[in-house]
């Protein structure tokens, strides 16, 4: 859950592109820039705090550090993303949704990890309406041989399905709406929810908001600088 807050608005920030030398034009670039997204529950009360900040650059793409922090705002955990621009589409490398704990088995002696992805991808013209691609990723751990875990995560039924104007911390935007599906499973642990995001051409990634199967909020992150 923790890992998917992190990533989920990684993600939704980096949406937007011209071309291919200005695919991360409009995002935070600059080496040592950060920025903070909080995470609150249905009943407004923070959750999380996630610091994202930028620690390497080339010219198609940037590598960020999130760190984040529990409602008590002691760290937690630290993950590192890349997004990277493929012509004028921009890609989320889906690795990120790996688990902390398999990328740590990764590393023992013994252990063979098969993985498969599609990452996602944000396309450079947004409009009302457009359907944009889905993306997944499995992981199968063995030791010697012997399963250990599997693992899968996928985006799906994503859609631009609106533009709306919203008020944050960061001010008030007219922002493209986007809608889509999340399901993960790792063991006999399932997570399934409904997800909206609210990213200006701009400012990117302001707002999202997370719904269960009955369609019920169940928390929601915003930007705050």
């Amino acid at each position: 859950m923790l890992q998917r807050v992190l990533v989920w608005a990684v993600s939704s920030l980096f949406f937007l592109s011209l071309s291919a030398q200005d695919c991360l034009r409009y995002y935070p670039q600059e080496t040592d820039g950060s920025f903070e997204i909080m995470t609150y529950n249905k009943k407004d009360k923070v959750e999380s705090r996630a610091v994202y900040q930028v620690v390497e650059r080339s010219d198609n793409q940037i590598t960020y550090e999130a760190t984040l922090y529990d409602k008590k705002d002691k760290e937690v955990t630290t993950m590192t993303f890349a997004i990277y621009c493929e012509g004028d589409v921009l890609k989320v490398d889906m690795r990120n949704f790996m688990p902390a704990n398999t990328l740590e088995q990764m590393n023992m002696e013994g252990v063979d990890v098969d993985m498969k992805s599609t990452d996602m991808a944000f396309p450079a013209n947004l409009t009302v309406g457009q359907s944009l691609p889905d993306a997944d990723i499995s992981i199968k751990v063995t030791l010697n041989g012997m399963p250990m875990l599997t693992t899968t995560s996928e985006t799906t039924n994503r859609k631009v399905i609106a533009k709306e104007s919203i008020t944050t911390p960061m001010g008030t935007y007219e922002c493209f709406v986007i809608t889509g599906d999340f399901f993960a499973k790792m063991g006999f642990v399932k997570v399934q929810t409904s997800e909206k995001l609210f990213l200006h051409p701009e400012k990117g990634f302001l707002r999202s908001e997370s719904y269960d199967k009955k369609g019920k909020l169940e928390s929601y992150t915003v930007r705050t600088s």
